[in-house]
This record gives C-alpha cells, structure tokens and sequence, in this order.
C-alpha cells in the first residue's frame, strides 16, 4: 500500500466524521507537546456513576487499572483500597490488570478513595492514586430543576448555583463563581461562597432579570429574561490553550483489537485501500477512536467533536484511525493502532466505533459521500492524568450488525430551504448516538449512503442502525444507562473538504430495537437561522472569511418560523481555530471545518430576534474575554487564518418535547433538555471580528 493511498483513506474517513463546528479536544498543530510515559508501574482509577440497589443504598463501583511502565497488566498483585468513611470488602482482580471494589452508603456523604500498590519492600516502587467520590442529592443544572421544581417564579428572593463536575457523582459547589443579576438599570454582583450558591432578597424583587455566572478559565453562562426562584449553573473549564496549557493534558495511545475475530465476533471481511481505485463501493475494515462527547449540545457536536489531530500536514492521516488492511488470506492480520492527544486530564468513556468504509476517496473533497458501515463497538473507561500517557487497548466485542428484528430504520428526505441558496440544503447524513447516562455521547453510525452521487441511483429506502443491548456484558459493567437517539443531519455543500455553518439537525431520544423514525417530511426539519448582523459572509468563500461587520457586542437574526416558532434560542460565542492542511482535496483545501471552542452560552426567549451582550460593572471584577487565545500561527500549514480578534457567533433554535417533557423556560427546565428533549435543532454560525 502506497502512502498517499493511506492518506487518502485515512483523510477520507475522518473528513465525514470529522468536519464539524466544535472540538471536543484541543487543536495540536505545531505544538511539540510530549508527555512522559511512567519510569515504573502506574495504578489509575476510575469510577462509575452512582446506581441505586434497593432500599436507598446507593454504590458506585471503583476501579484501578495496574500497568507497568510499557502499558502491559499487571495481573494478581496485591492493591490495597482505603475508603476515607469505612471499611472495605477485598478487591477482585482480572487478568487484564484491572481491581475492583464497590462503595455503597445510605446517606448523602462524601469521600475519599484510595488504592495503592508496591512492589517489594521499597517505598520507591509503591504506585498509589486516589478520587473523590459523593453520593450527595444532586441539583441539576438549569432552572428550576431538581430539587426545585415548581419553586415559581422570583418573589424577593433568587438562588443562584454554580456547580463543578465531580469524577462522578453529583456536581458539587463551585465556590468563587461570579453572578451578575440585571434587572433594567440594577445591577448586582455576588461570589459563591462554600455552599456554591449565592442569595439575593431585595423587597419587591420579580422576574424576568438576567443571570450571568462565570469564573476566571470557565465559560460564561447567561439566561437571559428568566423568572425563577433558583438558577443552576455547571461550571465548564475552558478549552486549553497549548503550549500554555500543556501541563493540564494528557494522551492516550492503544491498539484496537476484533478484527481477526477475537472480541468473539466474525473475522472483519477482507479490504484494501488500494481496491477501492478500482471500485469505490469496496469496502475497507477500520475503526474510529474516541471519546464520549459530554457537556456539548448536539447541533454543536455536528461531526467535528471526533476528528483527532495529525502529524504530518503533507500526509494528513488523523491519530484516532485505526486501519486494519485484510486479505482474502485467513493468516493476515494487522496491527490498527491509535492515539488521542491532549486531552484535558479527567475521566472519560473511550470507544472505537468499528466498521468498513467505501467511497472514501470522493470524501477527500465532499466528507457527506462516504458510506460507514458499522460492525461492531468497544467502550472502556479511561483516566487522563495530566502530563501523562495512559495505554488503553480496546476490544470490539459488542455487535453493531444490523441483523432482522434487531435495529431502528431511520429515513431522511425533505430538507429545509437554506435561505443562502433558496434551495433543500444538499447533504444528509445519519448520524445515530446513545447518552450513557451522564458520561456523554457515543456515536454508533455514520451513515452517509444518502448522498446523491453520479451514475448512481439515489438512496430512498431507511437506513438501518444497531444500538447496544442494555444487557450486554460490556453495558452492565460499566453500569452505563443507554438513551438511544435516533439523529439526522443536513448540511450545506462542502467546500474544499471543509463543511461551511449551517445545519439542520432533527432528533428523536429514547428509540428502541423496531422503531421506524421518520425524518422525511418537512415538518420533521427547522430552517436554518439567518445571522443579520453582523452580516453573514458570502455563499461558497474560503471559510475564515470574516463578516464585514465588526463586532460590538450586538447580534441580530431574522424571525425563526418555518415549519414553527422554535421553543428556545441559544447564543453562543466562540472563537475558531483552523482546520488541518488537505492538499488533495486543492488549494486551500482543509481536513474538515474550522474548530470552535465556547467562550460564553447565552439562552435566549424564542421571541426574541436581537441580544445585546450583557455589560458589566465596574464592580465585576471577572469578565469574559470576548478574543482568539490561540490565533493561528505564521508557519501553520492550514490555509485557514484566524487571529486574536476573530470569534464565531453561533445560533441555535430548539423545538422540544420530544422525550415527551413539557417545555417551561421558567420551570424544570434542564441543561440536559437541549440534547435529551431535543425534536430539531437548527444552526448557523458568521465569524466577525471585535473592535480594537
């Protein structure tokens, strides 16, 4: 195999998944950013989230992965678990290296767990790490929620809180949050203290008021028009900005493994890059590697949360491709390894989505015409530590193959007019995921087989998805609760293997095994939202263009009503980091879109057609900054161009209700509601620059 014929592949694969508006992960082009691998053994936890087992106890399995320091288990040692509130039972061990306890209580507490492993009688060699784990009453992030609902409306007093991620558990009180509450002309700046909330009683105060809570390196986050007693805010970090960052993230490095049959699944069909020369329909087996997508709306997501970074602009193959080249020969075999690369140190869901792929080299330049057949998943929690690299091989041993009686068809057709060209927006893509129950998003198809392409008939006919079983051995241990959603994609035409802004995203959660989701009629689709001002750029333009405009701080769009009035509108303001070179799609061409990263998220009344940033006091001492940290860099070798004035602005409209919970801005309206409620969602985004 050639190695343009690799990249060619390897471009093509990870453009479809990959050309998105937002990175889960951080850029890392032209950055030299090692991080050391252990001299001796390393111990990691992990954790599950929180399940209930009867009579209020709730437990929370523990884990501790034991390596040595090339990444191979270490079976059948002894690892000593501490738990700061109690005794615990003796771990159990796997001949994978892995040991575990379960941690159960009957009251809202919190701990400490530590485990802990030494080799010999040397201090020196012992290996220890250590978690927080709460098994408190959670608040739920957004308005009015859990423990809240039905509190009302504001009458005299509002509750404020702002809440950080836990490794797991409930979030717990962000102390130092700033909250700014405007009402009119008023305005009042409080600081979370240890409780993580903060309290305002003024005689006569009512809603609606603004509430924005934000914290030096965390997004800003402002609902805007709310009237409710208690508003509760997660504190999302910032994305880190490298080289400056680097000490923060991690990597991590593995093999995916089942090709050849032993995740005990059917030897992968033979396939070869170079076949698909001859015949772009052939398929060739590879797997895509990531991590769960969490705390990112899915009209965010789109398809640049998985692309990974690369290491050679002129030989642009993604780090998180798993290639497994397989001959008709019983005996071959492959070795698909993989890397993913700073990443912000915590606690993941890792997966590789497995499965062959066809039509990869007309993807080079249009990532919505390649097919991606799924045959199987792994999924494996992982911990990132900062400076550090983890090894965490997978095994694809859950079964993805669409099979009778066993998968949701899902039909896409009828896609709404895009006000730049007056005509259906061109490309569609099925793109199914599942929520694990709080630890994000995991893709399970990518399925761009409606792509209309030359000499060929137009697919008319449902595409056919597999999720998990939630009975699966893989699903129980890891004690994920699985919410299937069925989703849709249209998108207009790429441009030079970059997809511009603007989508429409129509979604149905809670799916199950012989569900017919009908994404076909009109009405199942939102236009598109029109950016007035600042002034979008024009149609087909290389995609750092910048508005005309400079911007002030203000945002217009026209009215949102077709088929209907969305139920909310979310703000978001961004700012944009280029995409990596792509010489064969021509010049100027890109691996994918521009990657955004949030600054702030604004959430907006649907009938509202204008916002205007709120304006600080002198007395708020934080403020965000509305800039480019990571301007691209002269000798970056992406055309694209993006320096320290030029943000994104973002909007997004939601029609709810699709779970089947009543929409109420003021009441039980949750953070979660915009994916797990979502009907459609809609998106356009104009970049701009700030004044001076």
């Amino acid at each position: 195999m050639t190695r343009r014929a690799l990249f060619l592949a390897a471009a093509a694969l990870m453009l479809i998944i990959g050309c998105g508006r937002d990175a889960g992960l951080v850029d890392s082009d032209n950055i030299d950013s090692e991080h050391v691998s252990p001299s001796g053994p390393q111990l990691i936890l992990t954790a599950s989230p929180v399940y209930n087992v009867g009579d209020d106890n709730l437990c929370i399995n523990v884990v501790a992965l034991l390596q040595d320091s090339k990444g191979n288990p270490l079976a059948n040692h002894d690892v000593v678990f501490e738990w700061s509130l109690g005794e615990l039972e003796p771990a159990t061990s796997k001949d994978d290296g892995t040991y575990r306890v379960t941690i159960c209580s009957a009251s809202n507490e919190s701990g400490v767990v530590e485990a802990s492993y030494q080799n010999g009688e040397d201090d020196s060699e012992k290996v220890s790490d250590s978690i927080e784990l709460t098994f408190d009453e959670p608040i739920e992030p957004g308005v009015n929620t859990t423990p809240h609902v039905g509190a009302g409306p504001i009458a005299g007093t509002l509750r404020v809180y702002a809440l950080a991620r836990l490794l797991v558990g409930s979030p717990r009180p962000f102390e130092g949050a700033q909250v700014l509450i405007q009402k009119g002309d008023q305005n009042w700046v409080l600081h979370t203290g240890p409780g993580g909330y903060v309290e305002l009683s003024e005689p006569g105060l009512e809603g609606p008021v603004d509430v924005t809570v934000g914290a030096q390196g965390y997004r800003f986050t402002t609902y805007l028009g709310v009237n409710a007693a208690n508003i509760a805010v997660l504190m999302v970090p910032l994305d880190p900005v490298l080289p400056r960052d680097a000490d923060l993230v991690g990597s991590i490095v593995g093999e995916v493994k089942g090709f050849l049959g032993e995740g005990g699944l059917p030897r992968w069909p033979a396939g070869t890059i170079l076949g698909q020369f001859q015949d772009e329909a052939l398929e060739v087996p590879g797997a895509i590697v990531q991590l769960a997508v969490r705390d990112v709306p899915l009209s965010s997501m789109s398809m640049g949360s998985v692309l990974e970074a690369i290491e050679d602009p002129y030989l642009p193959i993604p780090t998180n491709l798993a290639i497994c080249e397989l001959s008709d020969d019983e005996d071959d075999s492959c070795e698909a390894t993989f890397e993913l690369q700073n990443i912000p140190a915590g606690q993941y869901l890792l997966f590789a989505l497995g499965g062959t792929a066809s039509y990869v080299l007309g993807a080079v330049e249009n990532p919505y015409s390649l097919v991606f057949k799924p045959m199987a998943l792994a999924i494996s929690r992982v911990r990132v530590l900062p400076g550090a690299q983890v090894k965490q091989d997978l095994l694809l041993n859950i079964d993805l193959r669409p099979k009778q009686g066993t998968t949701v068809k899902i039909a896409l057709d009828n896609q709404p007019i895009d006000w730049r060209t007056g005509k259906p927006l061109v490309n569609r893509l099925v793109m199914p995921v599942m929520d694990t129950g709080g630890e994000g998003f995991v893709f399970v198809s990518i399925d761009g087989s409606y792509h209309t392409r030359e000499g060929r008939p137009v697919r008319v006919d449902p595409v056919e998805v597999r999720f998990p079983d939630d009975d699966h051995p893989v699903i129980k241990e890891l004690g994920l609760k699985l919410n299937r959603l069925a989703v849709g994609l249209a998108g207009r035409s790429a441009f030079l293997g970059g997809d511009p802004a603007g989508i429409s995203t129509p979604v149905k959660p809670g799916v199950q095994t012989g569900d017919f989701v009908d994404f076909s009629s009109s009405q199942a689709w939102l236009e598109v939202p029109r950016i007035t001002f600042p002034a979008p750029v024009d149609n087909d333009v290389p995609l750092d263009t910048v508005s005309k405009d400079l911007f002030d701080g203000h945002v217009e769009w026209a009215p949102i009503t077709n088929p209907r009035q969305p139920h909310l509108q979310v703000l978001r303001v961004n700012y944009l980091t280029a995409a990596p070179s792509n010489v064969l799609a021509g010049e100027g061409g890109t691996l994918g879109g521009p990657r955004s990263h949030c600054l702030w998220e604004l959430f907006v009344p649907s009938d509202r057609t204008s916002v205007s940033l709120p304006v600080f006091p002198k007395e708020a001492a934080i403020k965000p900054v509305i800039a480019n940290p990571e301007p691209t860099a002269n000798n970056d070798p992406s055309p694209q161009r993006f320096d320290s004035r030029t943000i994104e602005l973002e909007l997004n409209a939601y029609i709810l209700e699709a779970g089947g919970k009543p929409f109420d801005y003021n009441n039980n309206f949750a953070y979660q509601d915009v994916n797990l409620q979502c009907a459609v969602v809609s998106q356009d985004s104009t970049p701009a620059k700030t004044r001076q």
